[in-house]
């Protein structure tokens, strides 16, 4: 490991730029943590865990749960994910 490597950041820096926390957690503290770490702009709604965690309905509760704003509830439960992956949501009308 390189020990003399010259940062411009603290590594919570980088952590707080560079990194994306989806919002299934099973415990409001940590999500809170995580809230205040990272804010409300980096945070989507999903998981990266390969098994069942509870069902969908609960974690859009446990979100609102958290007490935000409508706005920063509303980018969690999936207003971010167009920006955070770059791509345009089309509207499919039946």
């Amino acid at each position: 490991m390189e020990e003399n490597v010259k940062l411009s950041k603290t590594l919570s820096g980088y952590y707080k730029t560079q990194v994306y926390a989806d919002s299934i957690s099973a415990y409001l503290l940590g999500m809170s943590l995580c809230l205040k770490f990272v804010g409300p702009k980096r945070i989507y709604m999903g998981t990266d865990y390969a098994q069942e965690v509870g069902n969908w309905e609960h974690a859009a509760d446990f979100v609102t749960d958290l007490g935000l704003l409508e706005e920063n509830t509303n980018d969690i439960l999936g207003g971010n994910v167009p920006r955070i992956f770059k791509i345009r949501l089309v509207q499919i009308r039946f």
